[in-house]
């Protein structure tokens, strides 16, 4: 009985530690974001960086950027969005960023959307990626691969 009781109990303990130590099912990526990513090839001297954390089907992704050659451009609703494709391809827009600047060229971004299992995939492997339009580069002046 009593080896029972302590079987019961010690099960669910090391559930929760391996749990806690694998971060509870999150995951995390990071980018530069550069001209030379973009495809085709961007030369500029803008740059930025981004964040990206996957917590169960939340995917949050948090980032700056300065430099651009231009203001901003805004397609689909903002000048900054997450896309899906894989590095040296141009993909569909995922979501949109919501940028905060003060002068359209330098900037904090931030956004988040649920994914579905195909998009979690994607983010999984490497296939979503950032990217920043200006006006001198419509489809995107800089651009850098989640990388997880």
């Amino acid at each position: 009985m009593r080896k029972g009781m302590l079987t019961r109990l010690a099960v669910p303990g090391l559930v929760a530690c391996a749990l806690w130590l694998t971060g509870c099912g999150s995951t995390e990526a990071e980018a530069t974001l550069s001209g030379a990513q973009e495809v085709p090839p961007t030369t500029t001297q803008a740059a930025g960086t981004a964040t990206a954390e996957l917590d169960g089907d939340e995917l949050t992704v948090v980032g700056s950027f300065t430099g651009l050659s231009s203001d901003l451009f805004p397609v689909s609703g903002s000048a900054a969005h997450v896309h899906n494709a894989p590095a040296g391809q141009n993909g569909p827009i995922l979501f949109n960023l919501e940028i905060t600047t003060t002068d359209n060229r330098t900037g904090v971004f931030t956004g988040s959307k649920t994914l579905n299992d195909e998009e979690k995939d994607a983010f999984e492997d490497g296939n979503l990626y950032v990217n920043i339009h200006s006006v001198t580069f419509n489809g995107g002046e800089i651009r850098g691969q989640l990388e997880p």
